[in-house]
């Protein structure tokens, strides 16, 4: 429906306009022309050939077509052999399997997309065939959250990462920073020397790596007043009737009812507890179809930002990423909450602000 319903006010041909819902449409025709997956048609003829990981699979749309602008699933080693694959222009162990004509054409800039006069930027110096054009003469992938591959040819340099930095301005920055740092002309042709202190150290660091969590104040003085008692809200957007927190040093639940029922989250202090996110109905493999009893799996954290606010983030770490930030604060009786969420099809439901009383006041 949004690709057939689209107001189009760039004649084509003419300016660019990034347009997810042809990806899509592509895929639909690839599905159809095939009979089966694109994802199973490219493991066939290319994927399992190069390397890439039997698991890939996509995520499917509600009439069972793979959602092909967004939903690839797949791992950053996959990510890089494809981009090594058409940086060898379309051989593989000796074995020609796609035109080198066709992909250097994919990968040039047939088209400007400098829309913002920042010619420097990652995503302005040119775009080909569903792939962006990079600084000398370099190629990539542009996934959303930073689901990155980046060549460099005339440096054999390859940069590949998956992450979820949706919300994240600053978490974004600091990835592209790093990107032009690397793709800098000034990159050194010979490998660095080996140096086994260096990597013992980056080995170390590696092995202490833990998911992000909130950090602060895991203690307010009125954190044994406000735990336990019920806040009632007034008519919100999320359909909230009532929360409750109950907290320690440690450890905390959101209690709280909507529209569903009675729901219960469970967060660390300071640092993330991992568990199901409550809300039911969410899509897993399939786009308008939840499995029974089906619930994304999260990491969840608080911290204190003050005397009386008390923040927590949950992050959504399944098949599908997002978050979701809530914000508490008291005074006296009285309580305003928060809720804002980073994510495009889903936690709709908690999205807005709310005024609150204490049912049993604070003496």
């Amino acid at each position: 429906k949004d690709y057939f319903t689209n107001k189009v006010f760039k004649p084509s041909g003419t300016l660019f306009y990034y347009d997810s819902t042809g990806s899509y449409i592509l895929g639909v025709i690839v599905e159809r022309i095939v009979g089966k997956p694109f994802i199973d048609f490219l493991k066939e003829r290319l994927l399992l050939k190069i390397g890439c990981s039997d698991e890939m699979t996509c995520i499917l749309d509600a009439m069972g077509y793979s959602w092909s602008d967004s939903g690839l699933l797949c791992t950053v080693e996959d990510l890089y052999r494809v981009g090594k694959f058409i940086n060898d222009g379309g051989v593989y162990n000796g074995e020609r399997i796609m035109s080198e004509a066709f992909l250097r054409e994919a990968i040039s800039p047939l088209t400007s997309n400098c829309d913002s006069g920042n010619d420097r930027a990652l995503s302005s110096r040119g775009y080909g065939y569903l792939i962006w054009s990079e600084i000398n003469g370099g190629f990539g992938f542009h996934g959303m959250g930073m689901q990155y591959m980046i060549c460099i040819p005339n440096k054999d340099l390859y940069l590949a990462f998956t992450a979820d930095t949706q919300g994240n301005d600053e978490a974004r920055s600091l990835f592209l920073n790093m990107c032009e740092d690397f793709m800098d002309e000034e990159v050194h042709d010979l490998p660095l020397d080996e140096d086994e202190f260096a990597h013992k150290e980056l080995l170390d660091y590696i092995s202490e790596l833990k998911l992000i969590s909130l950090l602060g104040i895991n203690k307010s003085a009125i954190s044994d007043k406000i735990s336990g008692r019920t806040i009632k809200l007034s008519e919100n957007d999320m359909n909230i009737e009532w929360l409750s927190v109950s907290i320690s040093e440690d450890y905390g639940e959101l209690l709280y009812k909507n529209s569903q029922g009675e729901k219960r989250l469970a967060f660390g202090m300071c640092k993330n507890v991992f568990s199901e996110f409550p809300e039911d109905g969410y899509d897993n493999l399939r786009i308008g179809e939840s499995p029974e009893g089906y619930h994304h799996p999260c990491a969840a954290s608080a911290a204190w930002q003050d005397e009386q606010t008390l923040a927590i983030r949950v992050q959504i770490i399944g098949t599908h990423l997002g978050s979701l930030y809530i914000r508490i604060a008291w005074r006296g009786n009285e309580v305003g909450v928060q809720m804002s969420k980073t994510t495009n099809c889903f936690l709709n439901e908690y999205e807005g602000y709310a005024i609150g009383k204490m049912i049993d006041p604070i003496p």
